[in-house]
């Protein structure tokens, strides 16, 4: 991490600026270096005793381990990770955090639909929104949707994830030096309130056991507009879909409560018998003419994507404890109660949607 992170990055318990201790500090180029506004982490001081050489200096620390302390607590930096949360946290979802750091260290290959699969999740993102900006992608798992926006023209990118994701999302992001990664978990994010001009929360809320929990802290720090992905209680397809989703979670309920490795394993079973050949008589469909007709077809979504994509889906889908679906009007009014007016997407994945200040 780099001392300036501190200029945003702050107690996720009281919210009060951290110091740097016990520090191994590498000798690494990165980005230039403004004085920071609200706290020098290099110093551990305000801002305003910072001199240019002390901005310089900064620009070319990393520090690869120590802690952040301050009254409220300490919280170590490894492998140049601050970690705030840890294996035993209380407050966390153990289930959940360990399905998640297990699914990214087995699927943490850069595929290539994740580019398709990217458009459609900022198809509804002007790109103004990114310029020069300050972004939270919350939830980041191996950090593959951060790898597409660091190449934005954005000032500052913050990756968080609970789970030892968080170490391949690191892996995923060494050549953006902008970009900086956080253990945290999403119902206590760890930076300072509208801090975020930016954020983006993408297949995460739908899997807390207190949505609202990530929704406040979501909200808290994001001072701008805020992008969304939440399954979709199939509010727009026949009642055929819903009958076979109503099956699906059934299965879900009994297949989370399985080892991983056995998960794992299943996944891929259900990728082949499942998800493909469904996927594939979707895409003969189509290719035949009859657009509408394939889109009908369950997992007609998946209909160009490859075998680890659709094994990695299924993971995900039936390995994590938790699921939420939500409609379009239910999401329009939780994001109407935190101050945000919605729009959303007209394509698949469904429901994706931009919450824009009310404001």
């Amino acid at each position: 991490m780099r001392y300036y992170v501190l200029d945003d990055v702050v107690d996720p318990v009281r919210g009060e600026p951290l110091r740097v201790a016990d520090a191994e500090v590498l000798d690494r180029d990165g980005p230039a270096v403004e004085r920071c506004r609200h706290w020098c982490g290099l110093l551990g001081s305000l801002p305003d005793l910072a001199t240019p050489a002390d901005c310089q200096r900064c620009a070319r620390a990393w520090i690869h381990s120590g802690t952040l302390a301050n009254a409220a607590g300490s919280y170590p930096i490894r492998d140049g990770i601050p970690r705030f949360v840890g294996a035993d946290d209380p407050q966390l979802d153990a289930k959940t955090q360990e399905s998640f750091g297990f699914e990214w260290e087995r699927f943490d290959g850069l595929l290539p639909e994740y580019a398709t699969e990217f458009d459609n999740y900022f198809s509804i993102v002007p790109r103004s929104l990114l310029a020069d900006a300050v972004v939270l992608d919350a939830g980041c798992g191996m950090g593959r949707w951060a790898r597409r926006v660091a190449r934005e023209p954005v000032r500052r990118l913050y990756t968080v994830d609970f789970s030892r994701a968080i170490d391949r999302a690191a892996q995923t992001l060494a050549d953006a030096p902008h970009a900086h990664c956080i253990q945290a978990d999403v119902c206590h994010l760890p930076f300072r309130a509208g801090s975020m001009n930016f954020s983006y929360c993408l297949g995460v809320l739908h899997h807390l056991r207190d949505p609202d929990a990530g929704m406040r802290s979501l909200t808290r720090v994001t001072g701008g507009s805020l992008l969304l992905y939440l399954y979709y209680a199939l509010d727009n397809r026949s009642r055929f879909h819903r009958v076979i989703l109503a099956a699906v979670t059934v299965a879900r309920r009994l297949t989370s409560r399985l080892p991983k490795r056995i998960m794992l394993a299943l996944a891929w079973v259900i990728a082949v018998l499942v998800y493909w050949p469904l996927a594939r008589l979707a895409r003969l469909i189509d290719r035949a003419g009859f657009a509408r007709i394939a889109h009908e077809i369950p997992l007609s979504h998946y209909r160009s994507y490859s075998m680890r994509f659709m094994a990695g889906d299924a993971f995900d889908r039936f390995a994590t404890p938790v699921e939420g679906r939500y409609t379009r009007v239910q999401i329009r009014e939780w994001l109407g109660r935190y101050g945000y007016r919605a729009s959303f997407s007209e394509h698949t994945p469904y429901w994706v949607t931009l919450g824009t200040p009310e404001r």
